[in-house]
């Protein structure tokens, strides 16, 4: 059984009004089927939902899943809200798409939930200046039943709102949408998508939205695409609102269903590479070695270096790699032939046919083969792989080049 994920501190419908689905149901299948799929009560795996799973009056219920799941949810009549296919516990967020309802990221994009009733939404963290306040509001809603406004009562006001982390694909393609107006059309209001390469660093950005002077007076939806940078792999929204720089330093701005949706056309990219030999090489008896492949069939974010030329190496940003080979040991007379993966020199794969060897019988043998595959391995960026070969004939034996009998491949999951 995969690993499960507990999405949220509890799982929460809400409405196209923002309003708690109260006796809401949430129908869990067998990705692109309607065969019923077991999720759970807690961490344990031990105790199974009831199918639909009902949620209580405030729409809640503690949910843990485990694996690819088709997932519906429907009022108490009955009535669709929601219905997405191949959610992926490791991958996916269903908190955050079902409760902005229109989208995959942030989570709570339409401020609707403030479990403590204390006026910062869920999912977000606000910091006003020393003359300003940031929260939520219930007088002015472009979505649902809540906005989040931002108020300057002299220099220095207002302030921002950052929302939780979300995952992007990195090269991939997003859309950023965002409702809001000000009550004048001369304060300084900012959006900003933050990027962070997989290190926690947080430190590229792109500024799609920048008013000085033109703001909305009203409601005004405003839609921006972006293609993600290279090395990203999360992304939070940054909202700043009445701040110094803009001709206008009192007054208010109020924002509404902040939605970013990542780009169906680029999320299936593939990445990874496939390396080879392409002369044959000689391999000594009785000794370790790497194998040297100096050409690719092709070879993505520059995994498999020509002038290093016996690792591939994980891109920054990466999180998840699956490593596969095949080795052509030409004839012999007896002994072992093995190949083995090696991760940063010293680790070995946990995992079957991670190590696979090849006994040869004592009989002149006219090749061997020795082939895996690896389980999806957790991986930082930087990480790198490399194939570990052994004999122990009495001679050396050659390996067969070309790409067709011996190559070292990697695939990027994530």
């Amino acid at each position: 059984m995969s690993k499960a994920f507990f999405l949220g501190a509890e799982f929460q419908g809400i409405d196209d009004n923002g309003n708690p689905l109260a006796g809401g149901l949430v129908y869990f299948y067998e990705a692109a089927t309607t065969t019923d799929k077991d999720v759970f009560t807690d961490s344990t795996l031990n105790t199974k939902h009831f199918q639909p799973v009902v949620l209580d009056a405030n729409g809640r219920a503690a949910i843990w899943m485990t694996g690819n799941y088709k997932v519906v949810l429907r009022d108490s009549t009955g009535v669709l809200i929601y219905d997405e296919d191949n959610v992926n516990t490791e991958t996916s967020s269903l908190t955050n798409t079902i409760l902005n309802n229109s989208g995959s990221a942030p989570a709570n994009g339409s401020f609707e939930l403030d479990d403590i009733i204390s006026g910062t939404p869920d999912y977000w963290t606000l910091t006003p200046n020393t003359n300003g306040s940031v929260a939520i509001d219930t007088a002015n809603k472009a979505h649902g039943l809540q906005s989040l406004k931002f108020t300057s009562t002299d220099a220095n006001g207002a302030g921002e709102a950052l929302s939780d982390a979300f995952n992007v694909l990195a090269g991939g393609s997003i859309g950023l949408k965002f409702s809001y107006f000000s009550s004048s059309a001369t304060t300084l209001n900012i959006v900003t998508i933050i990027y962070d390469d997989g290190t926690g660093a947080w430190g590229s950005a792109q500024i799609p939205h920048t008013f000085a002077a033109g703001n909305p007076t009203s409601w005004t939806e405003y839609i921006y695409t972006l293609t993600v940078p290279a090395t990203a792999v999360q992304a939070k929204v940054w909202l700043q609102s009445v701040v110094s720089g803009g001709t206008t330093m009192v007054g208010t701005t109020t924002f509404d269903n902040v939605v970013v949706a990542a780009s169906s056309a680029t999320t299936n990219a593939f990445r990874g590479a496939l390396a080879f030999s392409s002369v044959d090489i000689a391999k000594a008896p009785n000794s370790l070695g790497y194998l040297a492949l100096d050409s690719n069939v092709y070879s993505t974010d520059s995994i498999h270096d020509l002038s290093d030329n016996t690792k591939l190496t994980v891109p920054a940003g990466v999180t998840r790699v699956r490593i596969s080979y095949q080795v052509v040991y030409a004839a012999g007379s007896t002994g072992i032939r093995s190949a083995t993966i090696k991760k940063n020199i010293t680790a070995e794969i946990p995992g079957n046919s991670f190590n696979e060897r090849a006994v040869v019988l004592a009989t002149v043998n006219p090749k061997t083969v020795v082939s895996g595959v690896s389980a999806v391995t957790t991986v930082v960026g930087g990480d790198y792989f490399q194939l570990q070969l052994y004999q122990d004939d009495s001679i050396s034996i050659t390996i067969t080049g070309e790409s067709v009998n011996t190559w070292f491949a990697m695939e990027i999951i994530e």
